[in-house]
């Protein structure tokens, strides 16, 4: 005891003053330092209670592990901060590519197919992904330009080679046939040959015309397998091309089929699942899975493109009979104008191709589109579309005084009342002691006056459309005798004309010829022309 009250040790102090072995434990001494301490008993015949001590400060103990972790935690740190630039670059590296994926989805999204989808990245998935993209991007785009040239196209004739041709350009076909329904039956349209020829019509002709079966019948059609299963399914078939469906379809006196040796049918249906046509396509390899997919996506499309084209070019149709129907009815309504309507298109659409066909003068830049002949066509059909409501009478310009009747009998009858009235004058001088000699002589001379005056109204009215100076003011001094009317010219008329009518004293001295104010008839709001119709 005094040897370790000499050490002036506290924690051994501390354990020999607390006997039995102990396990290793923290103390911590009055100083506040802490020690790691162990009682040991040491076995001793000698003596019952030898033990051995043990002391350690902790800072002596633990001082290599921490300097382990502070040379640790600085490499930890050391190694974070050197990484953080190459992780950096490596995040960078990897979001370009998909930050360059999301801009061409927005592109995608606002149809704009102008830059390619062209993405390099080391990440297989990433890859991948721009594949695809480009494959939509392709594929969205080969649909609307197909849709966009169709539509764009205005003429029925040039539509139905241009959907096939854009088709076959679609599904790498090399060549490729369009049939049309007619009825129960579809009849080849048009076709397209390897080499990019056309079929004429004496090659269509060749070409065999293949019926609709009914959905009940049994019976197999004679076109050949392939495209009876088409018929039979409403579905894109693809199979290869055998010796029944070149022969079930007359193939081969075209070539149109030679040296390929795989098609793919699309039927074309609308919207009530029936058959506007068909195409099939002619292919030297069976077609991937994605081309009969897009081009069984895009047989609606093309069906729809059809039944509404066929649909404008029928309504065309109806309107061209309709006014060529208005036409002959105008025609048909007086033997002076018979055939004009018809004439007129003809002789204008001449004039028209004269003017075309100037290459100098006033005329020289005159050209006519699609548009512009068509409304020539249906102007020089319509011209005379007014005569529908105008009466015979006008039309045909028979005499000038007709109207529901010809008037000059109304005229007449006013020279016969005045005729009378001479042989009545004469009579009345005669009883008034008149020479009788004298007064026939004058009645005489004025019925004569009155013959000639009448044959040169009559005349008047059979005349041209121009009339001299001499003859208009005769007609004006003809007009100016009176005749005595005794009856009211108010009764037995209509509603309309009693509105114009004034009643006047009877008896009335009315004029041989006039323009009474009766006969003005003014045209209604309705039917008056607008200012701005020039």
């Amino acid at each position: 005891m005094p040897l370790l009250e000499s050490l002036h040790s506290v924690p051994l102090n501390h354990l020999f003053k607390d006997p039995g072995a102990k396990d290793m434990e923290q103390f911590t001494d009055p100083g506040g330092q802490s020690w790691w301490t162990a009682s040991i008993q040491v076995p001793d015949k000698a003596t019952q209670d030898m033990r051995l001590l043990l002391a350690v400060p902790e800072m002596e103990l633990t001082a290599a592990a921490r300097q382990q972790l502070q040379w640790s935690t600085v490499v930890t740190l050391s190694i974070i901060l050197l990484s953080m630039p190459v992780a950096w670059l490596l995040a960078q590296a990897i979001s370009r590519p998909l930050r360059r994926l999301a801009l061409d989805v927005q592109a995608i999204e606002q149809f704009d197919f102008e830059q390619p989808i062209q993405v390099d990245s080391l990440i297989k998935e990433t890859h991948e992904l721009g594949v695809t993209l480009q494959s939509m991007q392709d594929t969205i785009r080969r649909f609307l330009d197909l849709s966009m040239a169709v539509a764009a196209e205005e003429q029925f004739d040039r539509l139905l080679p241009r959907l096939l041709k854009e088709t076959m350009l679609t599904a790498s076909a090399a060549s490729g046939l369009l049939y049309l329904a007619d009825g129960d039956q579809l009849y080849p349209a048009c076709g397209r040959l390897a080499d990019g020829t056309a079929l004429d019509d004496q090659a269509l002709a060749t070409l065999a015309t293949i019926p609709l079966p009914p959905s009940t019948s049994p019976d197999p059609c004679s076109c050949g397998p392939l495209l009876e299963r088409c018929l039979r399914e409403n579905a894109v078939t693809s199979q290869p091309l055998t010796i029944a469906d070149i022969q079930g379809l007359q193939l081969a006196p075209s070539a149109i089929a030679q040296g390929l040796s795989h098609s793919v049918v699309i039927p074309l249906l609308n919207r009530r699942r029936e058959y506007v046509g068909a195409m099939v396509l002619f292919m030297p390899s069976p077609p991937v899975d994605t081309q009969v997919a897009f081009v069984a996506a895009l047989s609606g499309n093309a069906a729809v493109s059809l039944e509404a084209r066929a649909l404008i070019e029928q309504q065309k149709k109806l309107f061209t009979a309709f006014i060529e129907l208005i036409a002959g009815a105008i025609d048909a309504k007086s033997p002076y104008t018979a055939s004009h309507c018809a004439r007129v298109p003809e002789l204008t659409k001449m004039l028209a191709q004269a003017a075309c066909d100037q290459t100098d003068g006033a005329f020289a830049d005159f050209a006519l589109s699609a548009h512009d002949w068509e409304a020539v066509h249906v102007a020089s059909w319509l011209h005379d579309c007014g005569k529908v409501t105008t009466p015979e009478f006008v039309v045909d310009k028979a005499t000038k005084l007709e109207t529901i009747y010809n008037r000059i009998h109304e005229v007449r009858m006013r020279f016969e009342v005045l005729k009378r009235d001479a042989h009545i004058t004469m009579y009345e001088a005669i009883a008034a002691g008149a020479q009788p000699e004298q007064a026939r002589a004058a009645m005489l001379q004025t019925c004569r006056e009155l013959d000639e005056e009448f044959a040169f109204v009559a005349a008047c009215n059979q005349g041209g459309e121009k009339l001299g100076a001499a003859e208009q003011e005769r007609l004006r001094h003809i007009a100016q005798r009176t005749w005595t009317r005794t009856l009211d010219d108010t009764l037995g008329i209509s509603l309309a004309e009693a509105q114009r009518q004034q009643s006047t004293p009877l008896p009335a001295q009315e004029l041989l010829l006039a323009d009474k104010p009766a006969h003005r008839i003014e045209r209604s709001p309705h039917d008056q022309i607008a200012p701005d119709n020039v």
